[in-house]
Parts: C-alpha cells; structure tokens; sequence
C-alpha cells in the first residue's frame, strides 16, 4: 500500500520529523534555508522540497499542482499563520484533504470573524473596520474610552496598538497611523494584562480542548508578551468551563471542522470571558511543545493523520507538571558587555533558549513581539518550582551598557 503525501507550507524542523516518523511522504514549500528553527538537512528526505514565499497564493498552487502531477498528495497543511490561506485554497483546488477553507477565512481577517460572529451574543464584541481618523474618532465616540486597534490580517502583535483615553486617541492620531486600503480594526478593549490562549484539535466537528495557557502581557500601549505558562495559574475551575465552552461555541460558529486552532479569550472585569481571536494553528512561542510536554497529546501528530484520514481518538490530557516561556525585553541602548548564556545548555529544566544580544549591538525600543531578544523555555513539577528556577536563570542573565547601566530580565 502506498504511503499518503503530505504537503507542508513553511514551518520548522519538528513539523518535517514529525510527518515523516508517521510514515508519510512529505513534500515542502517554504524557506530552504537554515535557521534556529529549521535544520534544513531534512529536506533531502522529502519527495519534493521548493522555496517559495508561502504567502504568494497563485504561485504556490502552481507548484502544488506541479507536485501533485508527479506524486498525487493526499493532503496538505500549514501550521505557520502566513501559510494558512495559502494552504487552504491549495487544498479547495486539488480537492485534496486540507484546512477548512471557511474557517481559515473566517480566521485569517479580523473583520470577517466579527461579522461571522454577529448571531451568537456570547462572542460578540463591539468592533469596526475604519478607515479614516473621523471613523476611528467615531468608533471611540461610541465604544470609549478603552479600544484596540489592530491590522485585518496582521501577526505577532505588529501594529496592535491599545488606547484608553481621549488624549490617548490624540498621540494615535498624530503618530500617522496608517489605514490603508482595507482599513484597520478597532474593538472594544477587554482591559486586562492576562490573555488565555486554548489549544485544541477538531475532528470531523468534534472540539477537543487539549490545554489551556496564560500569557502576562506589558509594554502598553502595545501588547507584548512577557512570559507564558501552561497550564495556566491562579484559575478557577469554574473560570477554565467558561473559556472552554466559549471556545468550542466559536469553534464550531467559524466553520472548523478539522484541524487544529489556537483560540486567545480574555476576562473581563465583570468575569465574563470574551473572545479576541483565533487561527487556525497551533500556538506560537513553543506553545505547542508545552502544551505537548504537560499533557501529552501529540496535537500535530494527531492532527496530520486526521488529514491522510487514518482514525483518531479523543484527546486525553494528563497532568505531567508545568511549562514556561520566558521573553528577554531589554531596553533601548547601546551594548558594552553581555552574559555568556551557555549555563542554559546543561540545565536540565531547559527545554530549549535563545539570546540574540551582542557587544556592539544597538538596541531599539521593542514594539512587538517578534522584537524581542529571547527567550527561555523551561520545564517543572509545579508552577512554583518553575518561577523559582527561571528566578535563578534570571540572575545570571544581564546586558551592560554603554552609559554604565545593567538589564536583568525579570517577571512583569
């Protein structure tokens, strides 16, 4: 019996290993070039490997197809957000399995879910896609003082930007924001520094809550990412139902019948979770692999024999301890002196670390979360044990500048 032919747009080296230890043919579209990320070794195991910007739809189903001739696939996927689209109308046109087109459209752009959320009015919010200051003046008018403005389709925070006051809206305004020609997307701001992140895998309209996280969020006006957790700490049983049941509402409100999401809520001041958004992936930041090491339901592996249509049971979590990634945010300077971070490499609670500092470097203030400068991703037994080691790691990390003054990271 033949093997099923996988086509994967973009990723990283598990994704690759993954597809290929399930005894699948892999063909791959993306960067073929090495990174941190991407021991690109792996791509002389694959049928067919071809660098492409996965976000060119047209010319990427072109080469799809091109593949496709040569050794018939039986499935493709990304689980990187900028190929989701890509990957979705692939799969529509060779009318092979694949992530739900619907779903993956009604996720990718920001305005598109909030109008598809219009009749269920526990996932409502107040939103609008402006396209001028006078709309955006409007919208606060209305919905104020507190609203968040964001791109349609953007990613890891870029151009998010938070606003809680009428002189806030002013600095906004005369900063140039730009609109373009979609508009961009103001909301009302669900004003809390936790967001929850839900990771999930759906077969055949089945929602599987698999684990949930808790990113602390800073740097307002922006929206970075201090560090994120899994499972999540300091909540209620009753308050986890809530956000679950929130997520399989809207999961099945945006068409996902198959494939994986992660879906981020927030609570409101009144304990009333709201939804902010979801794609149709799985978390960023390693939270797959955390989610993968404190549960162990192998998510991505379950849902790529989902797609070549071998069976796949329920999800069951087990409680195997906790996870934590931990972001460096340095400040703006010049850099004289940094730490040697090589301890990390034989802690045993270390799952995996980067430190993107250099004497010499100068650094900029960090806006968004792919500014960042590193981080460290660790393991424990329980979430006081993990705080405690990343305090230690904390000691021994530091940054000297050239006025004189040291950054240590530390818990936000």
């Amino acid at each position: 019996m033949s093997k099923p032919h996988i086509l994967i747009l973009g990723g990283w080296t598990e994704l690759v290993e993954k597809a290929l230890g399930l005894g699948m043919d892999v063909s791959y579209l993306g960067s073929t070039k090495g990174t941190s990320y991407f021991d690109a070794d792996l791509l002389k195991d694959c049928a067919y490997a071809c660098d492409a910007n996965i976000e060119r739809i047209g010319l990427c189903l072109a080469q799809a197809k091109s593949i496709h001739r040569a050794l018939p696939l039986t499935a493709v996927v990304s689980f990187s957000e900028l190929g989701l689209e890509t990957a979705a109308v692939i799969a529509d046109n060779l009318r092979i399995s694949g992530l739900d087109l619907d779903a993956v459209l009604n996720t990718r752009y920001k305005d598109t879910m909030r109008a598809k959320l219009s009749d269920y009015p526990d996932l409502q919010l107040p939103w609008k896609r402006v396209r001028s200051e006078e709309d955006l003046k409007h919208f606060f008018d209305q919905h104020g003082p507190g609203i968040i403005v964001k791109p349609i389709n953007g990613a890891a925070s870029q151009g998010v930007h938070q606003i809680r006051s009428a002189e806030e809206l002013e600095r906004y305004v005369k900063s140039g924001g730009q609109y373009g020609g979609d508009g961009i997307l103001a909301e009302m701001l669900i004003d809390s520094d936790k967001l929850y992140s839900i990771e999930s895998l759906s077969v055949d309209g089945r929602h599987d809550i698999i684990t949930m996280s808790l990113s602390k969020l800073v740097g307002y006006p922006y929206s970075l990412v201090s560090h994120t957790v899994v499972p999540p700490y300091g909540v209620e049983p009753e308050e986890t139902l809530r956000i679950a049941n929130l997520t399989r509402t809207f999961l099945s409100a945006i068409d996902l019948k198959n494939g994986v999401a992660h879906t981020e809520v927030k609570v409101g001041s009144d304990a009333r979770p709201f939804l902010i958004e979801s794609q149709t992936r799985v978390g960023g930041d390693r939270i797959w692999k955390m989610a993968e090491l404190t549960s162990g339901v192998h998510q991505i592996d379950m849902a790529l024999d989902n797609l070549v249509g071998r069976p796949v049971d329920s999800a069951n979590a087990q409680k195997l301890g906790v996870a934590g990634f931990f972001c460096f945010l340095p400040p703006a300077g010049v850099v004289k002196a940094v730490c040697d971070p090589g301890f990390l490499k034989i802690d045993d609670a270390v799952i995996e670390y980067e430190f993107n500092v250099e004497a010499g470097d100068l650094l900029i203030d960090i806006l968004d979360n792919t500014q960042r400068k590193g981080y460290v991703c660790a393991r424990a037994l329980s979430h006081d044990d993990l705080f405690e080691h990343v305090a230690r790691i904390y000691k021994n990390i530091w940054i000297e500048y050239e006025d004189g003054s040291f950054w240590r990271p530390s818990f936000a």
